[in-house]
């Protein structure tokens, strides 16, 4: 009796001060002898490991004594499963890596990157994609032969292909003015006139109308050649023009879009070359004018010839 006691004595010394001290010296192992980690799990089953808790329950995460995240089905429903940063974790990121290299990214801010770990939008893809299936825009995946456009600010938009979208609506006509009067609109020339939607734009002597209001690419060159026998009144000009009927040439109300001047010295010859595009959004029944001035200064002539093209973009 007196060696039972003595041995059940023994046995919590080496409870209470040896079996801590072997613990936290080395590695613990189960189902191993030779455990390479402070807990290592050995098994033969495919489920090595259950962690279970009370509904919302985690599993957290600390990196030197800080709190980084967590796992676990804390946040959403009772069957949901989470993995990502904890609440007090307010700068860090969740990745997702390949070779230890992020390739799937959630910014804090909620924002997601595929192939950067710092995605400027919702959807941040810093590569090609693949699309074998329906593409929804604001619920909506368009009907057959529609095109997705661009509003700009807001959501783009699926809209049925016309002549604003497949350029139906094209012109092009050559314009040319001799010595008439000091201030006076270029005259289309008639034989080089060419439109593909009469209906949508009216040519004239004076300028092109045109009837259909939206979004316009022009294109427009001018060549002009000035002879002076003395200094003009100011310099000679060209001016694309969306006109608004008004008769006075020189009213701001007339949206003057360009305008081209030199001031030639007393007995000199010059010519000058002027050519630029531009995207412009006209109203209805707006009729575009190419108007020409300058200042007699005695002897003067001059010749003004180019050619102005475009196209409606939409609508």
């Amino acid at each position: 009796m007196k060696v039972i006691l003595h041995f059940l004595r023994t046995f919590s010394f080496i409870s209470i001060f040896v079996l801590p001290a072997i613990l936290k010296a080395q590695n613990v192992g189960i189902g191993t002898t030779s455990p390479s980690a402070r807990l290592h799990v050995l098994s033969d089953n495919n489920n090595p490991l259950i962690i279970e808790g009370t509904p919302g329950m985690y599993v957290s995460l600390f990196e030197s004594g800080i709190y980084r995240g967590y796992l676990g089905s804390y946040a959403g429903n009772a069957e949901d499963v989470d993995f990502g940063t904890g609440a007090a974790n307010s700068t860090g990121k969740l990745h997702l890596t390949i070779k230890a290299v992020p390739k799937f990214t959630i910014r804090e801010n909620g924002y997601v990157g595929i192939n950067t770990t710092n995605p400027q939008w919702q959807l941040d893809v810093n590569g090609g994609m693949q699309l074998n299936g329906r593409l929804f825009v604001s619920g909506s995946s368009g009907t057959t032969g529609q095109v997705l456009t661009s509003n700009f600010l807001s959501p783009p938009s699926w809209q049925t292909l016309s002549s604003s979208y497949s350029n139906v609506t094209r012109f092009s006509g050559r314009f040319t003015k001799n010595l008439t009067s000091a201030n006076d609109y270029c005259v289309m020339s008639t034989p080089s006139w060419y439109n593909l939607d009469p209906s949508n734009v009216v040519f004239a002597s004076d300028g092109i109308t045109l009837v259909k209001a939206g979004l316009y690419h022009f294109d427009i060159f001018v060549k002009a050649g000035y002879s002076f026998a003395a200094t003009p009144g100011f310099a000679p000009e060209f001016s694309f023009q969306i006109y608004n009927g008004l008769p006075n040439p020189y009213a701001f109300a007339n949206d003057e879009i360009m305008r081209s001047s030199k001031l030639p010295a007393a007995g000199q010859s010059f010519q000058y070359n002027n050519k630029f595009s531009i995207d412009l959004h006209v109203e209805a029944n707006k009729k575009i004018k190419l108007y020409h001035s300058f200042g007699f200064g005695g002897g003067t002539s001059y010749d003004v010839s180019g050619y102005i093209a475009g196209y409606l973009i939409s609508e």
